[in-house]
């Protein structure tokens, strides 16, 4: 069992920090609320944030990707209640919270609600991205003691990619901004869990996301000269049955994993055979080699359209990691939980489908990414990327506490190096 230095003194400390800036930082989230933005168009809550960092004073890089942030707090030299001695080597711990909202219609009425007609933030970045300035706020009053650096990363479009495929955390690592981390923190909000709860877990914690596009190509025609044609949507039809025999006939049972096939489209009218047909969907999985057998048995399914005189071609235009969780830093976010909040302030949280761009930095970097409940206990439910989606704004202190403790924490007895996993 890993050893985790405890500091409850201090943990009570910053846990008073944090709970004096409660009302702030849902003020900040109400208001980032109220201005939803897609992802690489940010522009109004960069804005915000920037005069957040201004007025704390706190120096930063802006327009990565357009619209993202990283901010930087503390010289490294410091020697304080947080740390003792200085580290041997300068560390550097990033926290992440991400942007940009979603293409949907707020419903209700909250004086808070959605500004922008057809956006919303309906998954709680306003709520991370608010977190995450009350951090920037609780380093800048500490700053002198800090036994390292402190790096902010407000980061844009979580929720979608560039015409490359790139999604906002892959803009953040190409600017060169995070080299020499030795960890990196992040966390999301869930309305699946009572307010103010952890969930802490080692290992995966979301899973990786490929989209699939398969072109199926044959022959068109008349339907009265169907003999003279090669049908694409009847080589759809066959591919489809062996491509929904892959989890059932060629997975390990007990592996977690979906393919899910999402749309069929083909022809323009009813009297004429169409010269393709498209078909696209998403495979999820925990595990790298359990990735690479869905995609090899996916080829292998579509060339049952070969046989019968077709051919197709299976493009992967987008692929997102796992989230996978640095051991060492799981226990570190669980003891700083506990020291912070009492011992019953974790839930229980299993690895979900669910895909998360937080993945490229666990990919690199020893990482840590929270779940914090936040759930709203009127009855009603609120799930993500719904337009009734809301929390309970006054818990995120708590989550901003969390990741601040166990940045400290890191920054007093390390966590790893930032070398390349994959």
């Amino acid at each position: 069992m890993t050893n985790i230095a405890r500091t409850p003194a201090d943990a009570a400390d910053l846990g008073l920090s944090f709970s004096g800036m409660a009302d702030r930082i849902r003020d900040h989230r109400r208001a980032l609320h109220a201005i939803p933005e897609l992802g690489f168009a940010e522009t109004e809550t960069s804005a915000y944030v920037r005069r957040v960092l201004d007025g704390l004073g706190v120096a930063y890089t802006s327009g990565i990707g357009g619209t993202g942030i990283v901010a930087r707090i503390g010289s490294g030299g410091g020697a304080g209640a947080h740390g003792g001695s200085s580290a041997p080597r300068r560390l550097k711990v990033a926290i992440r919270a991400d942007m940009d909202g979603l293409p949907l219609q707020e419903a209700g009425d909250k004086p808070y609600r959605s500004r922008h007609e057809g956006r919303m933030h309906a998954c709680g970045h306003d709520g991370h991205t608010a977190m995450l300035l009350g951090i920037a706020e609780y380093f800048t009053s500490i700053e002198s003691s800090l036994n390292g650096e402190i790096l902010l990363i407000f980061q844009p479009a979580e929720e979608r990619s560039d015409g490359k495929g790139l999604t906002g955390a892959r803009h953040i690592i190409n600017s060169g901004l995070l080299e020499g981390v030795s960890a990196v923190l992040g966390s999301h909000v869930t309305t699946d869990a009572p307010a103010g709860k952890f969930g802490i877990i080692s290992g995966p914690v979301t899973a990786s996301g490929d989209m699939f596009r398969a072109t199926i190509r044959g022959k068109g025609g008349h339907d009265a000269f169907v003999h003279q044609t090669v049908d694409p949507i009847f080589l759809a039809t066959q591919a489809l049955n062996a491509i929904y025999a892959i989890r059932s006939r060629k997975i390990d049972p007990t592996a977690a994993g979906t393919l899910s096939v999402g749309t069929i489209e083909a022809g323009t009218t009813a009297n004429v055979i169409p010269e393709r047909a498209l078909i696209t969907g998403t495979i999820r999985t925990f595990d790298p080699k359990v990735r690479e057998i869905f995609v090899a048995e996916l080829e292998r399914a579509l060339k049952i359209t070969e046989v019968l005189g077709g051919s197709f071609e299976l493009e992967i235009p987008i692929h997102v990691p796992e989230t996978r969780n640095d051991g060492r830093l799981a226990a570190m976010g669980r003891a700083a939980a506990e020291d912070l909040f009492g011992a019953d302030c974790l839930f229980d949280l299993k690895p979900f489908m669910g895909v998360e761009d937080f993945s490229w930095y666990s990919s690199l970097y020893p990482s840590l990414f929270v779940m914090l409940g936040a759930r709203l206990e009127d009855g009603v439910a609120r799930p993500a990327h719904n337009p009734s989606f809301d929390i309970d704004d006054g818990i995120l202190y708590r989550g901003s506490a969390l990741l601040a403790l166990t940045a400290l924490k890191v920054l007093s007895e390390g966590a790893g190096t930032a070398t390349e996993r994959r």
